[in-house]
């Protein structure tokens, strides 16, 4: 399998191929206000009883929506409270700093007049995770599980008994990839993904609501979605974008750090036909 790496009206495109055929297709639009995942030092700044919901400032320009069902609160002994049981309110109040997760993406609107608010948000859940190429790290889950998208039951139990091998970490959860990875390679990730969260923390402090960090591009999320499958090349046809792919490949897959292949096109026009599949 084959990446190609292009950057098009702003955006990041990226296409996943092989023997000449589109596996995949992730696009980051460049017009994206907030990106799915992306994680954000956020205000409270209404409650809403009939939807029992809260909004809340993401930044400058953009709210997010926060159910009671998405409501992660740690008490005193440390004990995580799940949203739900209780009215929001009587979770949250307005003017109330907490860390969320976009949830889903925002592409601003010319005519944003023309939504009703709440679909002028993107919803944002306090129940934060951090991707990586093999597994999720969920710092709010209590023990380790298996990814619902693995329907597969013998696959589920096999996955589920590699779980001992994580002890004594808590919050991972195993993507499908991971069934044929060896398990130094699983904790490894595991431990790196930890440790970011751990580097994240601190930056929760302070009364201005903000972006933390993005969530993962269009290239992470197909690294992440192909991690199963033999990747040969990952073409870059932009070289700004070299050192990022780079880096990113360094923590999470070493081994395709000597895959990544500059392309060079004699004829401009090829950068568009090779994202022209209509």
């Amino acid at each position: 399998m084959d990446i190609v790496v292009e950057e098009l009206d702003g955006g990041l495109w990226v296409a996943a191929t092989e023997g000449g055929r589109l596996q995949g297709l992730e696009v980051d639009p460049g017009q994206e206000d907030v990106r799915w995942g992306a994680i954000y030092w956020a205000k409270v700044i209404r409650i809403d009883k009939a939807m029992d919901a809260a909004f809340v400032q993401l930044d400058d320009k953009n709210e997010g929506l926060l159910h009671n069902a998405d409501v992660r609160v740690i008490d005193a002994g440390g004990n995580i409270i799940k949203g739900g049981e209780q009215a929001i309110g009587k979770m949250l109040r307005p003017g109330q700093m907490i860390a969320v997760q976009a949830k889903t993406g925002y592409l601003r609107h010319e005519y944003d007049f023309e939504f009703v608010r709440e679909d002028k948000c993107p919803k944002v859940s306090m129940d934060i995770t951090l991707q990586g190429r093999f597994l999720i790290y969920a710092p709010f889950l209590e023990d380790n599980k298996v990814s619902s998208r693995i329907r597969d039951k013998k696959l589920r139990e096999q996955m589920m008994a590699m779980m001992k091998g994580f002890e004594p970490l808590k919050g991972i959860i195993l993507r499908a990839a991971a069934e044929d990875t060896q398990m130094d390679i699983l904790l490894r990730e595991a431990k790196i993904l930890q440790g970011m969260w751990e580097k994240l923390q601190p930056r929760f402090t302070g009364e201005k609501p903000g972006l933390l960090v993005d969530g993962a591009d269009s290239l992470q999320r197909t690294l992440g979605d192909q991690a199963a499958q033999n990747i040969g090349r990952i073409e870059i046809v932009t070289m700004d974008r070299y050192r990022q792919i780079e880096e990113w490949c360094e923590i999470f897959g070493p081994d395709l750090v000597p895959k990544i292949t500059p392309v060079e096109l004699e004829d401009p026009q090829a950068e568009l036909a090779l994202f022209d599949y209509r």
